[in-house]
């Protein structure tokens, strides 16, 4: 526990066997758990926007995760930790101006956006049709192309997944180019 010092670790244990003992706590050991519960609070925070932020990609390079602020305040909600308590903690961790909370408009126009772009991008690189597939080094650089969509489209999907927005969902399906047997991606709307 990061946020605890070794000798705090070996104070709260005895608190918590007069806990489990059912005995009456001093002030300064009802004290000590009320900060040590803020303390957890804190890094709890900073641990899930950290894991939020950075991931990884289907070939394991890391990215920024842009749509963090809709995941963490999730995570948060169904914790049922209420947003006054989030947006202080924030504020105390430095966080809220580098990591904005989006309000819930604004956050639905960023995925529909996110959206639009995706269904340009996919009709633009979902397929071979433009490009000269005697080339191989084309068709390998299109290839990339169609995972990396295939990959932002399974990034979006589960965004929209995670928060009940089905209505900004991309239908697609996937085929295959027969005359390079090769994926392609096409829309389905």
């Amino acid at each position: 526990m990061h946020f605890l010092t070794d000798e705090e670790l070996k104070y709260g244990v005895s608190v918590q066997s007069k806990v489990e003992l059912g005995l009456e706590l001093s002030s300064d050991e009802q004290k000590f758990l009320e900060d040590t519960n803020d303390k957890y609070q804190k890094e709890k925070l900073a641990l899930t926007w950290k894991a939020y932020i950075l991931m990884k990609s289907n070939d394991e390079k890391p990215f920024l995760n842009y749509m963090y602020n809709i995941k963490g305040m999730k995570f948060y909600v169904e914790h049922y930790i209420p947003f006054n308590i989030i947006r202080d903690l924030l504020q105390q961790l430095n966080l809220e101006n580098s990591f904005a909370i989006p309000k819930e408009e604004d956050a639905i126009k960023h995925i529909q956006k996110h959206r639009d772009i995706l269904i340009d991008k996919i009709k633009q690189y979902g397929d071979y049709a433009d490009i000269n597939i005697d080339n191989l080094g084309a068709v390998v650089e299109r290839e990339k192309i169609i995972k990396k969509y295939v990959w932002l489209w399974e990034y979006h999907r589960s965004v929209c997944i995670l928060y009940n927005l089905a209505e900004y969902d991309l239908p697609i399906k996937f085929s295959i180019d027969p005359r390079i047997m090769k994926m392609i991606v096409l829309l389905d709307i």
